[in-house]
């Protein structure tokens, strides 16, 4: 009976210890999982992170192979931090409320499944408008994002995160920023994403889909801490161009202005053909592979000589997209003299709002290169003309002068001697004849260079009675001095007048 106790108490013994090690070995690993990964703090509000940490050299080994798609759908990983023991990922929540960080088993790697409690910010909203859904090759999508603050001294800027196979261009700074006193500061941000993986040639054969990530939206606060706010990632249906377009065939919209100064030219000067190059939703490099087939399509004309262009690009993001201008400067000489057209060009680009290629032909207008001695005479033939347009703006002047010196010596005279006396003394100061003797040759004079007037032959005959005819004169001075007065007025100032004095200058010029 002894013996059968023993075997009986051995046989519990042995019992026991084999279901007592599974135990202790099944604890052990559930402690090992749970300290290997560290995840703190589970309350955070919307813009703030929380930190994931992996420890343990077989979770370093491991952490390329875990599967983070469902995480990147609540938490934007911002950073990932890699030490010789350890991982460290700082995330960021996507939106407010409930979020749960999924489980991830993979390897030595045990993620459990973790709650996290997300608070709105309310200092922060965010209304992002993320890329279309489908996208041809080379085409340029925006993700924007417009961020209202309620502090108007925060500050809002794009932050850029890596995207394998596609580049990112971002402007930091809002492209668009107001202030309201009710509702504080409102930025606009713009980023522009552009697909730029394929073959070996970089083309796109067939549809693929890319999962793309936003930027990162910054808020600067006015305690100095920064929130991160991040869109959900977005898939890309990245389409081929169609088959029948040349692989270097621009993607977007293109517009094109031509000007050359001026219908007539000189042969011989340097002149320069101006090309304005505007593109929506294509880069600088669009352009000025553009410029350059279009450079290649001119051919070649004897009658103009041909020089090195120069150019000037600049591009810009706005909440349109990617606006870009490109201007070529090109300069030429004219050989020959006459008739000449400048080259036809045809502009050629794929806009992707209607899938369909575009050309546009522009066709110079004619113009006309003169010779540099009809220049010259025509330069000439100006100056004379300014000349003598200067000069007879100075006859009238010297003419209205004259006349307002006539009137005021007909107000003051007192007697006919004295009116004589003035209308001689009018007549030498514009003309270079002698005094006249007599008033006939006053009235000649006048009528050859002012035309007849009835007026002056009645005046004169109204002196010559009171003169030499005095007892049968029936006309009083006042009434002569009125008639001198409506004389002096009809001075106006003319072509034919002009040409009058012109001519009577030359006549008497001639006898001299």
């Amino acid at each position: 009976m002894v013996r059968v106790s023993r075997v009986f108490k051995s046989g519990l013994v042995f019992w026991f210890m084999a279901l007592l090690i599974p135990l202790m070995l099944t604890s052990q690993l559930v402690w090992s999982a749970s300290d290997l990964v560290k995840i703190y703090p589970k309350s955070i509000m919307l813009g703030e992170r929380l930190t994931l940490t992996i420890n343990g050299n077989a979770a370093l080994r491991d952490f390329d192979k875990l599967d983070l798609t469902e995480l990147k759908k609540r938490f934007a990983i911002n950073e990932v931090d890699v030490s010789s023991d350890q991982i460290r990922l700082r995330l960021y929540p996507i939106s407010a409320g409930l979020l749960e960080i999924p489980e991830i088993k993979t390897g030595a790697i045990h993620i459990p499944l973790t709650p996290i409690e997300v608070r709105p910010n309310p200092d922060v909203k965010l209304l992002w408008q993320a890329p279309k859904a489908n996208s041809y090759q080379s085409e340029n999508l925006l993700w924007n994002v417009t961020v209202k603050l309620k502090n108007d001294a925060n500050q809002a800027r794009f932050q850029v995160r890596e995207n394998p196979n596609w580049q990112v261009n971002l402007n930091p700074q809002p492209v668009l920023e107001t202030l309201d006193a009710q509702t504080g500061k409102t930025a606009v941000l713009v980023a522009n994403y552009q697909f730029e993986g394929g073959d070996d040639f970089g083309v796109t054969q067939t549809a693929t889909n890319h999962v793309i990530e936003s930027p990162a939206v910054v808020v600067k606060n006015t305690t100095n801490r920064r929130w991160l706010f991040f869109d959900q990632p977005h898939t890309i249906n990245v389409l081929p161009l169609p088959s029948f377009l040349p692989v270097n065939v621009a993607v977007g919209s293109l517009q094109l202005q031509t000007e050359s100064e001026g219908v007539f030219k000189v042969s011989g000067d340097l002149n320069y053909w101006v090309w304005q190059l505007e593109g929506l939703g294509v880069d600088e490099l669009v352009l000025q592979n553009m410029a350059h087939q279009l450079i290649g399509q001119m051919a070649h004309n004897e009658t103009l000589e041909w020089l090195s262009e120069s150019r000037e690009a600049e591009t810009t993001i706005t909440e349109q997209g990617l606006n870009s201008a490109l201007t070529v400067r090109l300069p030429y000489r004219i050989i020959q003299a006459g008739l000449f057209t400048l080259p036809e060009l045809n502009l050629r680009y794929f806009d992707v709002e209607t899938g369909k290629l575009i050309s546009q032909t522009f066709t110079a207008h004619t113009q006309f290169a003169m010779p540099i001695w009809l220049l010259w005479m025509l330069q000439w033939l100006g100056l004379i003309i300014v000349l003598t347009l200067l000069y007879g703006a100075l006859w009238q002047i010297k003419q209205a002068w004259l006349n307002w010196q006539l009137r005021q010596a007909i107000q003051k005279a007192s007697n006919p001697q004295q009116l004589i006396e003035a209308m001689f003394k009018w007549q030498t100061k514009q003309s270079k004849v002698s005094r006249p003797a007599s008033l006939k040759q006053f009235q000649d004079w006048y009528e050859n260079r002012f035309g007849a007037s009835e007026l002056l032959q009645d005046l004169i005959s109204s002196l010559n009675e009171r003169l030499y005819a005095p007892s049968i004169s029936e006309t009083n001075w006042p009434v002569m001095k009125q008639q001198a007065s409506d004389w002096s007025k009809t001075r106006r100032f003319s072509l034919n007048t002009f040409v009058r004095s012109v001519i009577s200058q030359r006549s008497i010029t001639v006898l001299k």
